[in-house]
């Protein structure tokens, strides 16, 4: 491992090396904290180097210099396996309780990973796969022949704006009104 690197072990000073770097995307607090709290918790080192190169290293392995959205991928696909693995221990469970435990955990994953799905749209897989989904839409959309929706005159309008006139009045001189009906000496 390079002597000069330095290790970023806080989320004060992941932050800080965040901050100070200006082609990454600034991360917010619970963005920054979510982002360390998944390499802390799988025990993933970050280092700088003078020039705020990031290095990721795993356990027993050489660090390894990455570009920020390298790292914000490896970090959304850890929580995404995590995810999976406590969907399989939930299936698995042998009792009420552990399928609880196990599912309390999913849903604290869970709401980390929806953080991290914020995270990601900031970096360039983000901004390139949002991009190509705006651009399958807009294919669809016009491949459809749909009609916008804000172009449709809606029922609403007509009512309010060409209400509809009240039935004609017809003469009581000319109402029909049936006599009651009798059925085995009752009145209907």
């Amino acid at each position: 491992m390079n002597e000069n690197l330095m290790p970023i072990e806080t989320i004060d000073a992941f932050r800080q090396w965040n901050e100070s770097v200006p082609d990454v995307p600034t991360l917010k607090g619970k963005q920054a904290k979510a982002v360390f709290g998944e390499l802390i918790s799988h025990r993933i080192a970050l280092f700088t180097d003078a020039s705020a190169t990031l290095y990721w290293k795993e356990a027993g392995m050489d660090a390894v210099r990455i570009s920020f959205d390298d790292m914000i991928d490896q970090v959304c696909e850890i929580n995404y396996r995590d995810i999976l693995d406590y969907r399989a221990l939930c299936m698995n469970s042998n009792s009420y309780r552990e399928f609880c435990e196990h599912d309390d955990r999913l849903s604290e994953i869970k709401k980390v990973g929806k953080i991290l799905d914020k995270v990601f749209d900031m970096t360039v897989y983000g901004r390139q796969i949002n991009n190509q989904m705006k651009q399958l839409a807009e294919k669809a959309y016009h491949n459809s022949r749909m009609i916008p929706v804000y172009d449709l005159p809606m029922y609403e309008d007509k009512v309010i704006n060409n209400p509809v006139p009240d039935p004609p009045r017809v003469p009581e001189s000319q109402v029909f009104v049936a006599p009651p009906r009798e059925e085995k000496g009752k009145v209907i």
